[in-house]
């Protein structure tokens, strides 16, 4: 009587403890299968990683003029001169229409106060240069024209500015500083453009290496909990049988 106590005591702690490793066991293999997938999806995504495109953004020809507004108020520095370089720009109608724009407005505004371009031909030649050089696709004509179409807006705005030209009547110092800042800033804007480009797409080849280098580490994280998840449930297979197979007291 008290063997058969002690057997019926010893196999209700035997199938305690069965129940709770089962418990522990289902728990370790949820989190491999889930782990191995999260890993595995990561891994994948990181593998096929590519760097983002950058996004140019169009000058606001608005915050161009306040510049030019707030440079008014600098101190001068030496003029530069407007002769053009050596390489001659490409011929073409449209942007040729545009420029004439842009000479007609310069023109105007230089002849309020009995001033010429020292070069108008060599000035025109880098106003087209610039849009053919300078536009985000220079080999798009639509952004070639937008740049252009840009300038001459810019130049429309700050070169007739009511509060502008009040302060070049009254400080003719200034003039030449003006000047400079005003034939200066527009290009500028679409240069630094380019110069945020190149920096953009070298960190996110970087972004892109480090992920793609990671990816590895993720894909052999996701084979491990995979082969663990495999692992466990063969042992839990041949433990199934093995209790099946055991041969029973009558």
């Amino acid at each position: 009587m008290e063997d058969l106590t002690k057997q019926n005591l010893s196999a209700k702690l035997e199938n305690s403890f069965l129940g709770i490793l089962r418990i522990v066991i289902l728990v370790v293999l949820s989190i491999s299968i889930i782990g191995s997938l999260i890993f595995g999806y990561m891994g994948l995504s990181n593998l096929n990683a590519t760097p983002a495109k950058y996004e140019y953004k169009d000058p606001n020809i608005k915050e161009l003029v306040n510049e030019i507004k707030k440079s008014l108020s600098e101190k001068p520095e030496p003029a530069s001169s407007d002769e053009p370089k050596k390489d001659e720009p490409k011929k073409d109608d449209k942007l040729d229409k545009e420029i004439d724009k842009q000479m007609k407005i310069i023109s105007e505004f230089l002849q309020r106060y009995k001033k010429n371009l020292n070069n108008p031909e060599g000035y025109r030649q880098i106003l087209t240069r610039n849009a053919q050089k300078l536009a985000f696709d220079p080999i798009n004509e639509t952004t070639i024209m937008k740049y252009a179409v840009g300038q001459t807006e810019f130049f429309e705005k700050v070169l007739t500015d009511k509060d502008i030209l009040a302060i070049l009547d009254k400080r003719s110092e200034v003039f030449d500083n003006f000047w400079r800042n005003t034939t200066d800033i527009y290009p500028k804007y679409y240069t630094k453009q380019d110069q945020e480009k190149i920096k953009f797409e070298k960190s996110q080849m970087a972004k892109v290496i480090e992920q793609k280098a990671s990816s590895a580490l993720y894909l052999y994280i996701a084979a491990g909990m995979f082969v663990t998840f495999l692992l466990i449930s063969l042992i839990l297979v041949l433990v199934k049988i093995e209790r099946n197979l055991r041969v029973r007291p009558i």
